[in-house]
């Protein structure tokens, strides 16, 4: 495929049999079609090639997929943060801000399940664990 053009890259596809080839230039394109289509690769190969300009990327695809991943993983770490966030703040307004003032990060289900541990049998941890999320008293 390298005699009718510069060569940028070639690559098999996932079925058996296709493939990309990739020039630096489009009429190189235009003219290894042109030439290839309908004859063999080897003389001794007695099927025809039966080429035609790619729809899509493969290396675009790849790259969308990416950056789809990247976008999701965004979104969690988002959601994530704002939960952990809405739990402090509940933490906050049932103990009182002179209990909050020892949790210095935004509590997780850890952190959570230790302040239990330690106020349990005070009418705070009493309190604390009643206004605590479903999931929160699940895990606890």
């Amino acid at each position: 495929m390298g005699e009718w053009g510069e060569l940028v890259r070639t690559w098999s596809a996932a079925q058996p049999g296709s493939g990309y080839v990739r020039y630096k230039w489009r009429s190189s394109a235009q003219f290894a079609l042109e030439a290839m289509h309908g004859r063999p690769l080897s003389p001794e190969d007695a099927t025809p090639c039966e080429l035609s300009w790619a729809l899509h990327d493969p290396e675009m695809e790849m790259a969308q997929a990416g950056s789809a991943l990247a976008l999701r993983s965004m979104q969690e770490a988002k959601r994530r943060r704002e939960a952990q966030q809405r739990m402090y703040e509940q933490a906050r307004t049932a103990l009182g801000s002179d209990c909050v003032c020892v949790l210095l990060r935004p509590l997780t289900c850890a952190r959570l399940h230790c302040c239990c541990s330690v106020l349990s049998g005070t009418a705070i941890a009493r309190k604390f664990s009643s206004s605590l999320p479903a999931a929160v008293k699940e895990w606890n």
